[in-house]
């Protein structure tokens, strides 16, 4: 009986002891799992901040130092506080393993991947920072913003791992082989002309740079229209591609500033109705009050002065919105934020409008993108980085807005242009590679009608 007794409080023992093994076992995985998330934040950020990071929270400036951050073509930031709220997609939970359950399950292993494989826009000579930019040939638009360096190459290796593990879970985003789809079937010299519109700001400049980087030989021919001398770029380019395809590009074009907008496009400029486009892509674009003082606002005085006949009105009458788009054209229409922090309140007034668009004018070919969703922003709380939630592994910020000399993410967190300036491009790609993709994505899908296999693929909705 003595014997029995004690066998079995013995294997209890040994129980309990299993037990407190295995609970110090998963408590000491999770604390190494939270390590590694932070460490994965503040590798790259907090390791070239020299020092203590200091919340970068935006403030209130003065409108002289915020014109002195301001890049020469840039808008000017609206005049409140630059303190924005964040997308439901930037909700911090300090908890990693809460955030791998919101994750689709992967139906390819991210390790089986070739990041030589994606369309990436490798600028090439590799820029060497300090020095002069590199004029790529065959180019659609100048490639500004350049960067290399130590700085720039660990964001590229953060890119790198986000594009591997979100190309896991579909099979074309970022492999595609041309901007729209293809007609099935069909010989080349019978393909119907397609045709895509890109207007808003230099952000949007810097998206559609990276998209025809990506499939620059495709692109046959490219002409200037309605440019001048002394602002070559700002008129509207029209890029003939291969399979009869047409690209315009409309960035920080003055004759959008005109209650006549439409017909301006259409009779002078296009000369072709927009509801013969098959989409339009648009972003944001400057307003006057942002604009004064800067170069942009002289350029727009300039073309009105050149062009009297065509009406334009900078001073009071601001870029389309959205609903006045889509009240202009019923097709395909895809909006595409801001890179900047501070353009994601007008993503989420933006998104709001379309939303309502969907269920009063049961408008289902309309998309939005939101231009920041692969960046966490890293919040600071008593000089600790906070664990992240996101369905990607995180991208810092790496902005530049250095144009003509090869510049390096800027690592000031309490500078404006911290997570406002321009997107970093380098010989590894940049940031505007993946927004690039996922609006090649939303083309595909909203024109998939007669498309190609290419276009089947398994992959989250774009919002």
């Amino acid at each position: 009986m003595v014997c029995s007794i004690s066998i079995k409080t013995a294997v209890l023992l040994v129980g309990m002891v299993v037990l407190v093994f295995a609970g110090l076992s998963m408590q000491k995985e999770l604390e190494q799992m939270k390590d590694r998330g932070a460490k994965n934040v503040a590798t790259v950020q907090i390791k070239a901040a020299q020092g203590t990071i200091h919340d970068h929270s935006l403030k209130q400036k003065n409108g002289n130092d915020m014109k002195n951050d301001l890049n020469e073509d840039e808008e000017f930031p609206p005049d409140q506080a630059f303190q924005v709220e964040d997308d439901e997609e930037a909700t911090e939970i300090d908890n990693q393993m809460e955030a791998q359950k919101t994750k689709p399950p992967k139906i390819l292993d991210p390790a089986t991947l070739n990041i030589n494989d994606f369309r990436l826009c490798r600028i090439t000579p590799t820029p060497q920072l300090g020095k002069e930019t590199v004029q790529m040939r065959g180019l659609a638009l100048d490639m500004t913003y350049q960067c290399g360096g130590n700085l720039y190459n660990r964001f590229a290796d953060l890119l790198e791992h986000v594009i591997l593990e979100k190309a896991a879970e579909g099979f074309m985003w970022g492999k595609r082989n041309t901007i729209l789809p293809n007609p099935k079937n069909t010989p080349e010299k019978s393909k119907k002309q397609r045709a895509v519109l890109i207007m808003g700001n230099s952000h949007t400049r810097q998206l559609a740079t990276a998209l025809l980087c990506q499939h620059k030989q495709q692109i046959t021919k490219v002409t200037s229209l309605y440019a001048m001398p002394q602002h070559p770029i700002n008129g509207v380019l029209q890029i003939e591609m291969k399979h009869n395809t047409i690209i315009y590009v409309a960035v920080n074009c003055p004759f959008v500033y005109s209650h006549d907008w439409d017909k301006t496009l259409e009779e002078t400029i296009l000369k072709r109705p927009l509801a013969s486009l098959d989409a339009i892509v648009m972003g944001k674009f400057n307003t006057f009050s942002e604009s004064t003082g800067t170069s942009f606002y002289k350029m727009m005085m300039d073309y009105q002065k050149q062009f009297p006949n065509i009406p334009m009105d900078f001073q009071h009458i601001p870029g389309p919105t959205v609903q006045q788009v889509a009240k202009k054209y019923k097709g395909n229409l895809i909006y595409v934020s801001m890179f900047s922090k501070y353009g994601v309140s007008d993503y989420l007034q933006t998104k709001e409008e379309m939303n309502q668009l969907q269920k009063t004018k049961q408008r289902n070919n309309i998309k939005y993108i939101h231009g920041r969703r692969y960046i966490k922003e890293v919040e600071t709380i008593q000089g600790q980085t906070a664990l992240y939630n996101t369905r990607f592994p995180p991208l810092h910020e790496c902005a530049t807005d250095t144009r003509h000399v090869v510049g390096t993410c800027v690592t000031n967190v309490t500078s404006f242009r911290f997570a406002n300036g321009h997107r970093c491009m380098g010989n590894r790609g940049g940031y505007p590679d993946l927004v690039a993709w996922d609006v090649v994505t939303a083309l595909h899908k909203m024109l998939s009608s007669s498309t190609t296999t290419d276009d089947e693929e398994t992959e989250t909705p774009i919002q």
